[in-house]
Order: structure tokens, then C-alpha cells, then sequence
């Protein structure tokens, strides 16, 4: 478990399972998944923990150690019994409907800056 909690701080992610690391000259692959929990329905305020499915999803994460990352990241997305709707769980290292993380963002940002 220690590298877990090493690779969840770097991550800035709680609640890590790590299933999986590849590293390549040039790239990093880390697969993961999050613990599962309760969550609150976004359209009725219900709390459920019934999964509808699993959803693989590839994340460009920040390098580490000048290698470009990418997360593999299967998603839950939840079933609401009261509503009957599908929701994703909630993830904060990445925005709605985004690939890449803030962290990169922020990065790209700086760059551009240092570079004016």
C-alpha cells in the first residue's frame, strides 16, 4: 500500500487503487480507480451506491520525471433508483467533460506566459 499512497499524493487524488503502472522511455501509464462510495443524485438528491456501468477513459495528465503521463481511469457511472437517471461519479482532478487535468492546463498556461 505505500506506493499507492506515494502515487495518490502525487496524483492529488484520495481514495486510490492503483491496478497498474507501465513505463516507457517516453511515457507513463498509470491505471487506476477510485474506492467506491455514495453518491448524491445531481437531478433528485438521492444518495445511491447502485453502479450502471464501467467506462475506461484515458486522462493527459502533467509529465513526471520528463515523461509524458496519461491516467487510465474507469469511471462508474451511477443508476438513481428514485429518478431512474445515470450519473458519473465525482471526479476533482479533471473537469467536466474534459481529457486533459488542470494540472496540465496550468502548466500549458505557464509556458505560454514564460514564453511572452
Amino acid at each position: 500500500m505505500p506506493n499507492n499512497d506515494f502515487i495518490s499524493n502525487i496524483l492529488e487524488i484520495k481514495d486510490l487503487i492503483i491496478t497498474n503502472v507501465e513505463s516507457y522511455p517516453e511515457e507513463m501509464h498509470i491505471y487506476f480507480k477510485i474506492e467506491r462510495r455514495d453518491h448524491v443524485c445531481p437531478c433528485c438528491g438521492a444518495v445511491t451506491n447502485k453502479v450502471h456501468d464501467y467506462r475506461p477513459s484515458i486522462i493527459k495528465d502533467a509529465p513526471i520525471m520528463g515523461k509524458n503521463t496519461y491516467l487510465h481511469y474507469s469511471k462508474r457511472r451511477y443508476h438513481c433508483d428514485c429518478c431512474g437517471k445515470h450519473f458519473n461519479e465525482n471526479f476533482t482532478l479533471l473537469p467536466k467533460h474534459c481529457r486533459i487535468t488542470n494540472r496540465l492546463n496550468f502548466l500549458a498556461i505557464n509556458m505560454l506566459k514564460e514564453a511572452q
